[in-house]
């Protein structure tokens, strides 16, 4: 008999993941730069790539689809792999689920894209 939880991998509940209908929240995501609501969208392509420690970015959004995290996962182990935008602070403002993929899968630095603000001023601009 399946249960609620079991759409994720018991590795995810480790890591501080919970299933939540056909979504998952991030129990260790930081609800106050955000609310825990997704940050606005930003242009990001003239900003340089580099890469970062998995350990320095912080996640910003509570919930997140299960689906598009699958989608996420395949796309990183087919080498698809597309920046996380984040702030100068190490806030995810653009790719949780990425961040959730590249945790999921081990991957222990990765490409980012450091904006020259922080996602303070990012929602205080677009509130």
């Amino acid at each position: 008999m399946e249960t609620k939880d079991s759409m994720i991998h018991p590795r995810m509940r480790w890591m501080g993941y919970q299933q939540e209908g056909d979504s998952y929240i991030d129990k260790r995501h930081d609800p106050i730069p955000t609310g825990g609501l997704a940050p606005p969208a930003v242009d990001d392509s003239d900003i340089p790539t580099t890469v970062l420690s998995i350990m320095q970015i912080r996640s910003v959004q509570r919930e997140r689809s299960v689906e598009k995290l699958l989608r996420k996962i395949n796309k990183i182990e087919a080498g698809i792999l597309k920046p996380i935008t984040v702030d100068m602070d190490g806030y995810i403002i653009n790719g949780h689920h990425r961040y959730d993929a590249y945790r999921i899968l081990d991957h222990f630095h990765i490409n980012v894209r450091v904006m020259p603000y922080s996602i303070n001023d990012l929602v205080e601009k677009n509130s």
